[in-house]
């Protein structure tokens, strides 16, 4: 009887896995309240959601390990993953939020410094079950919004990609942008430039030969009268977006495990 009276605690337990307090900032309460408020947002959007807090992040940057805890515990949702974490690393100081599947897109680089802007005051004032409430908050005002209007991702080598998901960057057409993108190409076609110009003047040993003179009767063109007249004036108006488009952009790399991820932090 007992047994069967524990049981569904430790089920509890289990089901929380998607919040980690390794410092016990939180009570256990709140994790309920945090877990309960997590899984709605995450049944209704399609997304996953996992908060970490911890001082040990195993020697690595808060972006490796956000990226590499998200990646080693199976967080995400559908073929790519989708989902998010956020990791509040009390060893510097510094929160991360790492994003994967169509969770980069719809959480750009823009909209992630709004989440933070929201969640690092909370932080700042060690009131951990808020900013942790928050975060769960801005993530679904997002996900409600959708992926925004001209995103696009760019990698940490600079490649950008509109592509649909799918089309990676080892097809051909993510080989052919990166080759366009890379310095060399440019610098060995200035090259092949050179040398072409090199042969062809060695070819007449240096000496231009057309001139005016090729095709023009000497005497034949006097210049006897000079006026300016004023024709028309033309004005062109181009309306400037209030959004640029590094509003849309949504900075990516890859972690340890080779998977794409999006995100970012601050201290605080």
């Amino acid at each position: 009887m007992f047994a069967l009276l524990i049981s569904p605690a430790i089920a509890f337990a289990y089901s929380s896995d998607n919040i980690n307090d390794e410092l016990d900032y939180l009570s256990e309460g709140e994790i309920s309240e945090i877990q309960s408020e997590l899984e709605r947002v995450v049944d209704a959007h399609g997304l996953d959601i996992a908060i970490v807090i911890t001082d040990q992040t195993d020697g690595k940057s808060s972006m490796d390990f956000a990226d590499d805890y998200y990646d080693s515990h199976g967080f995400g949702i559908g073929g790519d993953a989708s989902g998010l974490l956020l990791l509040i690393n009390m060893d510097i100081r510094e929160v991360w939020i790492s994003t994967a599947g169509k969770a980069i897109d719809i959480f750009t680089d823009s909209r992630i410094d709004s989440v933070l802007d929201a969640v690092t005051p909370h932080l700042s004032d060690e009131d951990y079950y808020s900013a942790c409430m928050e975060f769960i908050h801005q993530a679904e005002k997002y996900a409600k919004s959708g992926v925004p209007r001209g995103q696009y991702r760019q990698d940490e080598d600079g490649y950008s990609s509109d592509m649909p998901q799918g089309h990676g960057s080892n097809t051909y057409l993510g080989r052919a942008a990166r080759l366009a993108a890379a310095p060399l190409v440019y610098v060995i076609a200035l090259v092949i430039a050179l040398i072409g110009t090199l042969i062809a003047s060695s070819g007449s040993k240096g000496k231009v030969t057309v001139s005016n003179r090729t095709y023009e009767e000497g005497g034949s063109f006097q210049l006897t009268q000079q006026r300016d007249d004023f024709i028309n004036q033309t004005v062109t108006k181009v309306r400037v977006s209030s959004q640029s488009s590094s509003g849309s952009k949504s900075s990516t790399h890859r972690s340890s495990s080779g998977r794409s991820h999006g995100g970012g932090g601050r201290r605080f």
